[in-house]
C-alpha cells in the first residue's frame, strides 16, 4: 500500500497542479482571431486556422498530415503561422464552424495516451463539426 500511495499521490498532484495561465474561453479566442483581420466569413463547413506556435517545431509534419483532412471536411484554411504568437493562446489549430463559433482549439495531435498511440485531431473533426458540442479547448503543450 505505501508503494502504491508513493506513486499515486505525486501523479494526482501533477494532474491537479495549478496552471501558470488560465485557459482562455471560446469568446476570447474568437475575439483574438477576428482582431487579426485575416478571417473571412466561412463559405463551407467552417474555418481551420493554423496558429502561430513558436515553441513547437514539430508542427510542420503534423500540419502536412492534417491539411488534407481539413480540406476534405470543406474547411477554409487560414495560416497565421508567421504572426507573433499570443502567449495566452497556446494552440496549434483552431477550428470555427460555419457560424464562426469555436469548435476546437488545441494541438494537431494528442500523444502520450494510454497504450502509446496518439490520436490525430483530423480524425475527430468531422464528428465535432457534424454535432458541435461546447467548444473543445485543450492547452496540451507541444509534443516535441
Amino acid at each position: 500500500p505505501a508503494l502504491w500511495l508513493g506513486f499515486v499521490i505525486p501523479a494526482f498532484a501533477a494532474l491537479y497542479a495549478p496552471r501558470s495561465q488560465p485557459v482562455p474561453d471560446a469568446a476570447s479566442i474568437v475575439d483574438w482571431l477576428q482582431a487579426t483581420g485575416r478571417l473571412r466569413p466561412a463559405a463551407g463547413a467552417g474555418t481551420a486556422i493554423r496558429m502561430p506556435a513558436p515553441a513547437c517545431a514539430c508542427g510542420n509534419a503534423d500540419w502536412a498530415a492534417t491539411e488534407p483532412a481539413l480540406m476534405q471536411a470543406q474547411l477554409e484554411l487560414v495560416d497565421l503561422g508567421a504572426m507573433p504568437a499570443p502567449p495566452a493562446l497556446p494552440f496549434e489549430l483552431v477550428v470555427l464552424d460555419a457560424r464562426s463559433q469555436l469548435v476546437y482549439a488545441g494541438p494537431l495531435r494528442f500523444d502520450d495516451l494510454c497504450g502509446g498511440d496518439g490520436i490525430a485531431v483530423a480524425g475527430l473533426l468531422p464528428g465535432l463539426l457534424r454535432e458541435p458540442p461546447a467548444a473543445f479547448i485543450s492547452t496540451t503543450g507541444c509534443r516535441c
